[in-house]
């Protein structure tokens, strides 16, 4: 929506007045003082002539005083909400990948439909790249949210931008953690789960701790942290290597479900 709006520059506006009143009040008294031509006329027609002759006079010198006129051109956009669809294979991965399809094409569908109203939607689909698209194929073989996230932020950084809604099963194959990516940008993020979502058996090295400074030939402690998902109470073989040397291997007992 634009917005148009007029403005005078007001600035010493009252010296401006008054310097037009005095200029305008100068001239019209030397025009009709002792002026033989309005004898004739009555008193209400010299006051006419006097008030239109003042008057032009006054406006006349405003304008040329006070030339300076703004114009201010104001354009009111809508909110933008960014719909980031998961165009991987990966999503198709359940039993019934036809109904899946469908699934995630009305999800899509319900998205602009009910976001549409207030906000102005872009919508993404991302695999190996994100690009701005309204349809999905589903067939791509990577997933690389952290490209998502670039692009979204490279974008869109200096717009309005209300949330951004990520439609996928978390799934990556290429590029960084998404979650470091997603620390840069200074509006929500929202995820649907879509796709083979459930929550597998998994374990990561999460941070290590060692001494910088050690003597050659001594031992020096080595912490490990580790974070095992549904370990379903089996033991996990942690193991340590030199280049390709095996230096120390410990079984690790989970303590909890997480």
């Amino acid at each position: 929506m634009q917005i148009l709006e007029i403005l005078f520059d007001t600035e010493h506006h009252f010296l401006y007045v008054t310097a037009c009143l005095i200029v305008a009040a100068g001239i019209t008294g030397i025009v009709y003082y002792r002026n033989k031509e309005t004898v004739e006329l009555g008193k209400w027609q010299t006051g006419l002539l006097l008030f239109l002759r003042f008057s032009s006079i006054f406006f006349l010198a405003v304008l040329l005083l006070s030339p300076l006129v703004k114009t201010i051109k104001r354009f009111v956009y809508a909110p933008e909400v960014i719909i980031a669809f998961d165009n991987s294979s990966s999503i198709l991965a359940v039993n019934d990948s036809t109904g899946q399809k469908a699934k995630a094409n009305q999800i899509l569908n319900e998205l602009n439909a009910g976001l549409g109203g207030g906000f102005s939607l872009i919508n993404y689909s991302f695999g190996e790249e994100a690009k701005l698209t309204g349809s999905l194929q589903l067939n791509e073989k990577k997933s690389d949210y952290s490209n998502l996230i670039s692009t979204v932020y490279n974008n869109h950084f200096n717009e309005n931008v209300g949330a951004l809604v990520i439609v996928g099963d978390g799934i990556y194959n290429k590029g960084a953690n998404p979650l470091s990516g997603i620390q840069k940008l200074n509006f929500p993020v929202y995820t649907v789960g879509l796709g083979d979502t459930s929550i597998v058996n998994d374990s990561k090295i999460v941070g290590i701790r060692v001494n910088r400074t050690a003597f050659s030939g001594n031992q020096f402690p080595l912490e490990v942290d580790l974070s095992l998902h549904n370990p379903d109470n089996r033991n996990v073989s942690l193991k340590v290597f030199n280049g390709k040397k095996l230096v120390k291997s410990r079984m690790v007992k989970p303590t909890g479900e997480d």
